[in-house]
């Protein structure tokens, strides 16, 4: 019992710390459980946005693609009536020889 007596301070003392320092987890894991669903939220807020901006990237490269290909396509539309319009020159020109 002695022995008990003249190990209780150090006892004590090892104890108040582990405590202490179970209080601070405690403490610590609280502000998380406090914390954490509104960085959760911050966090889906944000990846909407980001998502929003994505597809609308998205459909302006569509747009860009289809207008180019308008473009590209105009451009033989033109090439193909200038040929037609040398080959009718060049028939209308045989016929008048003819």
């Amino acid at each position: 019992m002695a022995d008990l007596k003249v190990r209780f301070p150090s006892l004590q003392e090892g104890m108040k710390g582990l405590l202490s320092s179970e209080m601070e987890k405690v403490v610590r894991e609280e502000k998380f459980l406090k914390e954490e669903p509104e960085r959760l939220e911050s966090a889906l807020r944000r990846c909407k946005k980001l998502t929003g901006t994505l597809v609308t990237l998205k459909r302006y490269d569509f747009i860009k693609i289809v207008s180019e290909i308008s473009v590209q396509k105009l451009s033989c539309l033109s090439k193909v009536c200038e040929r037609n319009q040398k080959l009718t020159s060049k028939i209308f020109a045989f016929h008048l020889r003819y």
